[in-house]
């Protein structure tokens, strides 16, 4: 059965590889778009990353009054609160007690490895959504339906 309802085998198959051709071209573009998007969103998440780091430690200073480079469990808690981060969160919460009770300090590689982790999941989250999506983009473009 011709699906093109033309005649003429030759100009049928002429026609097929021009629309081969375009479909080609049509999915490099939207390859090349979606790892461009994809690159241009990561660098945006490596410059806020940088922001954040340098905005934390000037928050982390302000409140390292002593200038030991240390800050314990009531500091950070002070820290949290002036930044309008909820201190309580069961785990920030435990985290914070077991420093308060324990009388310990942490320096600022510790603050930034705990404030990450419990923060910037949002980040994380929205990211991995972001790449499945471009994922799911990249195979409905770039791999060929059965029907």
């Amino acid at each position: 059965m011709d699906v093109l309802s033309i005649p003429n085998a030759l100009l049928r198959r002429k026609l097929v590889r021009r629309i081969d051709l375009l479909k080609k071209k049509s999915i490099q573009s939207y390859k090349e778009k979606t790892f461009d998007e994809l690159d241009e969103y990561v660098m945006m998440l490596e410059t806020h990353r940088i922001k954040l780091v340098a905005k934390l430690k000037a928050v982390f200073d302000k409140f390292d009054s002593n200038k030991t480079e240390r800050l314990g469990g009531s500091e950070i808690e002070q820290l949290l609160l002036y930044m309008d981060r909820p201190v309580d969160a069961s785990r920030i919460h435990d985290w914070l007690s077991d420093l308060k009770e324990k009388n310990l300090t942490i320096d600022f590689a510790e603050f930034v490895s705990k404030y990450v982790t419990n923060k910037l999941n949002i980040i994380c989250h929205s990211y991995r959504i972001y790449k499945l999506a471009a994922c799911h983009l990249f195979s409905v473009v770039c791999i060929p339906s059965l029907h």
